[in-house]
């Protein structure tokens, strides 16, 4: 058997991650592949049974608490039929046991692609991403474009006070930034 190869589709937020993995799975789809996607329950924007993304694309998805969740249904969708690609949007959400369960897709020669925020708002990388390079057959980095200047932003500002390394929201609480734009709105809330 053929082992299954792993893309992470990653960047700051509103960079078109969830979309590049939508596009990647659809085009699947079409070549007669078998799929599935998934999605992390604590996500609570827009319908539990869609990743949607900021643009409106949507495809099908399964809801799930954690990495443990993804390997049963997956294993299941393998004993009912032939599982060909799984998704995974917003990989940052799930717990680190994920790069396992990914690993055993791979070996069951399911190809598998990942969306998810490379850091958070403070520049820290999120464990499971930072874990999902290495492994990657693909590294896809994306970036989104700066509100306040036009230049590629990677940086995913927090615009509301809310302490937490996660505060699930989209443009109610966060912003595209280059670096130096964040720079600057840095220095005048510290100042």
């Amino acid at each position: 058997m053929e082992q299954g190869k792993l893309t992470l589709i990653w960047g700051g937020m509103f960079s078109g991650k969830t979309e590049e993995m939508i596009r990647r799975i659809r085009r699947e789809i079409i070549a007669g592949k078998n799929a599935i996607v998934f999605k992390p329950t604590m996500d609570k924007r827009g319908s539990k049974d869609l990743v949607e993304s900021h643009n409106g694309r949507a495809i099908q998805a399964v809801s799930v608490l954690d990495s443990r969740e993804i390997l049963h249904i997956a294993v299941t969708e393998m004993f009912n039929r032939k599982l060909d690609v799984v998704g995974i949007d917003e990989v940052q959400f799930l717990d680190i046991g994920l790069i396992g369960v990914i690993e055993a897709l791979m070996k069951n020669g399911v190809d598998v692609i990942c969306s998810g925020l490379d850091m958070d708002y403070k520049g820290e990388a999120f464990p499971v991403t930072k874990e999902l390079a290495p492994i990657s057959n693909e590294c896809v980095k994306l970036n989104a474009v700066c509100v306040d200047c036009g230049k590629d932003a990677y940086i995913s500002h927090r615009t509301v006070n809310q302490e937490g390394k996660v505060v699930i929201g989209g443009k109610d609480k966060y912003v595209a930034l280059c670096k130096d734009c964040n720079s600057r709105r840095l220095d005048k809330t510290y100042r």
